[in-house]
């Protein structure tokens, strides 16, 4: 049986949805908590002025949802409904499942002994099957919340923002998009870790500085990079600064690094991890050793991608995914909470074991 759209059933059995909608709401409010012993059937039927196959039809519907269990002796709320253990993971066209966020959001959730429910490839602008069901679940109260991940601007007045009592949690993984006021926004604070990255280059002894990423950052983020070189008293040049894809990586480095010593950077901030094992095969081809010859730091989502060969800057996604779920049931309990919250940045060696 699968899971009823309920504006598809108030279309189609407006008395039983009606029906269903209130014991639904019952539940969600609390009147009937959970492992709480429902009325009987021949109550319920003289409650709807229904009839009795009606009533069995609405609770049928609940079970199979999870917020009623029906035995032998009669139906209870289940002890674990989902409008208080189901958590759903929003995954925006052009972003991934199986990112690090994702994975630890999942883990994270499971860990919980709660519900990981996947939308993928989430488009409204093409009324993908996921995001039909999403827009489903949380009309019909089936989800505690959920999590955005990699909000993308396409999603500011989407319809998805607008679904009342239910809370929506944006991960924004990448500086600079528009956020919206329907959901708590967790940033990333990329200015620290600019200012954190160099700054540990300089502790090394680094007074070179070169900047790797795929493309050409945002301006303000851009000049945030050469103001914080500026500020450690490294130099930075228009010969050490390069924008390009992971496979013409290498090249570039081998290059750059065959330079004499003094024109060469002694420090590299790669933006891009995608550029980690291109930059490492490059300083190879050079004859360079990272950490006795120059010295490297790299973004990377942590814990996951522990195996870059360079230290190592960015955010614990574990955290991450923990301050979600934080947050999503302390909206349920009525709490009030920050329209905004940014986090810091972590170095490898501060990550939490």
């Amino acid at each position: 049986m699968a899971k009823i759209d309920p504006h598809e059933l108030e279309l189609k059995a407006p008395k039983l949805a009606a029906i269903v909608a209130e014991l639904r709401h019952d539940v969600v409010s609390g009147k009937f908590k959970p492992g709480m012993r429902l009325p009987t059937r021949d109550e319920l039927k003289v409650r709807f002025d229904t009839s009795l196959t009606t009533v069995q039809k609405a609770c049928a519907i609940l079970t199979h949802e999870g917020f009623l269990v029906s035995s032998k002796t009669g139906t209870t709320v289940a002890k674990r409904p989902p409008h208080l253990t189901n958590y759903g993971i929003v995954v925006p066209r052009g972003s991934s499942a199986l990112s690090p966020f994702c994975e630890a959001a999942k883990e994270v959730i499971e860990s919980n002994n709660c519900k990981c429910v996947i939308y993928d490839d989430v488009d409204p602008e093409h009324s993908s099957g996921d995001y039909r069901r999403v827009l489903s679940d949380m009309c019909a109260q089936r989800l505690a919340g959920i999590i955005i991940a990699d909000w993308p601007e396409r999603l500011y007045d989407d319809a998805i923002l607008k679904v009342p009592d239910v809370p929506k949690i944006s991960h924004i993984a990448r500086p600079g998009v528009r956020t919206t006021p329907r959901a708590v926004c967790m940033l990333r604070d990329v200015h620290l870790s600019i200012k954190k990255a160099i700054g540990w280059l300089a502790e090394q002894g680094a007074t070179r500085l070169a900047f790797i990423n795929h493309f050409m950052p945002a301006p303000v983020l851009f000049n945030a990079i050469r103001q914080s070189a500026q500020d450690f008293g490294m130099q930075m040049s228009d010969d050490w600064t390069h924008f390009v894809a992971p496979e013409g990586g290498k090249n570039i480095i081998t290059l750059m690094m065959r330079l004499p010593k003094k024109q060469r950077p002694d420090g590299i901030f790669i933006g891009d991890r995608h550029l980690a094992d291109a930059v490492a095969d490059g300083l190879h081809a050079a004859g360079l050793r990272d950490g006795i010859d120059i010295h490297v730091i790299t973004y990377a989502d942590m814990p996951k991608e522990a195996g870059i060969p360079f230290k190592r800057i960015g955010w614990d996604m574990r955290e991450s995914a923990r301050t979600c779920l934080d947050l999503i049931d302390r909206q349920r309990r009525g709490e009030k909470t920050p329209s905004e919250i940014l986090r810091p940045p972590l170095l490898d060696h501060e990550l939490k074991k």
